[in-house]
């Protein structure tokens, strides 16, 4: 990674890259914004990347296995899971927003 190297300060003390200065302007110049917007705009779709990636489970085939295994079973629900699911619901009905 490139060392931080400000070519500017801007009024809310943030600064850019000379590294990446030239591709972000031709970035803005591209979507007709200036260069803070582009600068915002890239900001939260990188975000969006992140932390979709972060809600993906990844897991061995071994762990794939046991999982469906898991899911196919028709073992009776225990009292502990109904209480659990009773209260999931309560919390999901109670907050709608949440996307639970």
């Amino acid at each position: 990674m490139d060392a931080p190297v400000t070519t500017s300060s801007s009024k809310n003390g943030t600064s850019i890259n000379r590294t990446i200065k030239a591709p972000v302007e031709a970035v803005a110049q591209i979507v007709g914004q200036n260069i803070t917007a582009a600068t915002k705009t890239a900001l939260a779709e990188e975000v969006q990347v992140v932390l979709a990636e972060q809600e993906r489970l990844v897991m061995s085939e071994r762990d794939f296995a046991r999982f469906i295994e898991i899911l196919e079973d028709s073992a009776p629900s225990t009292s502990s899971l109904v209480k659990a699911m009773r209260d999931y619901q309560v919390t999901k009905a109670a907050h709608p927003d949440r996307g639970l």
